[in-house]
């Protein structure tokens, strides 16, 4: 069995993460990481919605549904926020293939 997926143009999707939050710096990992991630993971979102309108492919930005990560790093998303997002993709994937 296959699946035409493509049907006429690429059918991708394209997902901003969810922003990094700023108090990573005060974690064991921050001074590996450098200052300013969080600020500039901020600005994925626009910058990935931008590229997917102008390639004509799907976008989510999981920071609508992700909304905490884990207090370890403040980068990974803890379970309930992989949860989140594969529910989340879970309903939007098939209204897209």
């Amino acid at each position: 069995m296959s699946i035409d997926c493509w049907a006429g143009k690429p059918n991708i999707l394209v997902v901003t993460p969810k922003n990094i939050e700023r108090e990573y710096e005060n974690t064991a990992v921050g001074s590996t990481m450098g200052k300013g991630c969080a600020q500039k993971s901020e600005q994925l979102g626009e910058e990935y919605k931008k590229i997917a309108e102008m390639m004509g492919v799907y976008y989510f930005d999981a920071n609508t549904v992700v909304k905490d990560y884990h207090k370890i790093d403040y980068m990974h998303r803890d379970e309930e926020g992989h949860k989140a997002l594969a529910a989340a993709l879970a309903q939007l994937i098939p209204t897209i293939v």
